[in-house]
């Protein structure tokens, strides 16, 4: 099958339209020794990151209403920070190609360390946006992609980029439990306090067990390379030029607009539309969220070392489309239920054979800046998503939400056909 696409960065026999092609030469690349445990910490890492993160997002709308933070200025403090994580994105990826995995999780890791303290302490509205700065070098998802995309081969890349979405989950069902309990017995400053001895835990870990460099290059390579800064925007550019690179980032954000124009706005449809209560609503979130992570795991990993890459990204969107559809014509909670299955499953699938996808199309050391364009196309959905969302929902109704999803994609599919 064509997924065994190596680092060469030229087409292969399948061309652009398989997403992304390159030749088969020469032979793969096995994991290294001391992959398991490696892979064990990460998984152990990616938990208490999104924990700890899961606590803080538990915790946030206490505080916020404490300080008089309205509905528009709550969505310019959450714009702010789209936009703060939008530009240390890709940066931070060249960070990671340069200075190795171990010293990127470990700033991402002090960072938001520093972000929970601020919270705990945070006693007015200019405090509370200073508390986004600090995002500009939180960037943990992208770093632990680059270290898995690092010590595994081509075969077994997308499995294991899935995995993390299952250590991810656990994460956020127990941050979400922890930090509601914490909240509610003693007060959001105690759970950003716990959030932050959680982030500070990951920080010495990751130090202590994440070698200082994953990448498996060769010294008499290395010594021909000039060195690269992390400010070199020449180096962002060869990236993009790299053939399928573009397309791929591409392709991932109009599929990331597709599902942020439903998730960005889904509270509000859940609690005014469905009038579900905030227990309903996090049952809905942790039911989304657990099957999700069944599926990256009993599905996604089997299906990728079986079919192309552009088979599974048009099955995603496939998937995406019969879910907007679906939301379209909804009109009570079991129907959105129905509904959100195939779009969790769409979401989860071109997520992991995307990332997948790019970490084979390039050279091993700039696995690190990929990931973090990945992180781009994300927040700059995060960006434009809401506004477009609540436009939408504001003038035209809550199926024009689903039906511009499936429009998005019926397009997408179309382009990878033609």
């Amino acid at each position: 099958m064509s997924v065994n696409q190596r680092r060469t960065g030229k087409p292969s026999a399948d061309g652009a339209g398989a997403v992304v092609g390159v030749k088969s030469d020469p032979p793969p690349r096995k994991a290294p020794s001391g992959t398991g445990r490696l892979l064990f910490v990460v998984h152990l890492n990616n938990m208490l990151h999104n924990v700890a993160n899961m606590m803080n997002q538990t915790a946030l709308p206490f505080l916020t209403k404490s300080l008089g933070v309205g509905n528009r200025l709550f969505g310019a403090f959450t714009t702010t920070a789209a936009v703060v994580q939008l530009i240390g994105s890709p940066l931070f990826g060249r960070f990671g190609d340069v200075y190795g995995g171990r010293l990127s999780l470990s700033v991402s890791f002090l960072a938001m360390t520093s972000v929970c303290v601020m919270l705990a302490t945070c006693a007015s509205i200019p405090v509370l946006f200073l508390t986004r700065l600090p995002l500009l070098f939180i960037h943990v998802v992208p770093s632990f992609q680059m270290v898995v995309s690092d010590v595994t081969d081509d075969e077994s890349r997308a499995g294991a980029l899935g995995l993390l979405g299952l250590s991810l989950i656990t994460g956020i069902v127990l941050g979400a439990l922890f930090g509601g309990i914490v909240t509610e017995k003693y007060s959001p400053s105690t759970a950003f306090l716990a959030a932050a001895v959680l982030s500070l835990l990951s920080t010495v870990l990751v130090w202590f067990t994440i070698p200082t460099q994953t990448k498996q290059t060769k010294k008499k390579d290395d010594k021909s390379k000039p060195k690269r800064g992390v400010f070199d925007v020449n180096e962002l550019k060869r990236l993009l030029r790299i053939p399928g690179v573009a397309k791929l980032l591409g392709t991932k954000f109009f599929l990331q607009m597709s599902v942020m124009i439903i998730q960005s706005i889904l509270p509000v449809i859940l609690t005014d539309i469905f009038e579900l209560g905030a227990q309903d609503t996090g049952i809905f979130f942790m039911t989304a969220g657990i099957v999700g992570a069944i599926f990256q795991v009993a599905v996604v990993g089997p299906l990728s070392k079986r079919l192309k890459d552009k088979t599974l990204v048009m099955l995603a969107s496939v998937l995406m489309t019969v879910a907007g559809l679906l939301m379209a014509r909804a009109t009570t909670v079991s129907h959105m239920y129905v509904a959100f299955a195939p779009h969790v499953f769409g979401n989860v699938m071109f997520d992991v054979v995307i990332n997948s996808a790019l970490s084979k199309a390039v050279p091993q050391e700039d696995t690190g800046a990929i990931m973090g364009f990945t992180g781009t196309v994300y927040h700059l959905s995060m960006v434009i998503s809401p506004l477009l969302s609540a436009l939408l929902l504001e003038n035209a109704g809550f199926p024009s939400l689903g039906l511009t999803s499936s429009g998005i994609n019926v397009l997408l599919l179309l382009s990878m056909l033609l």
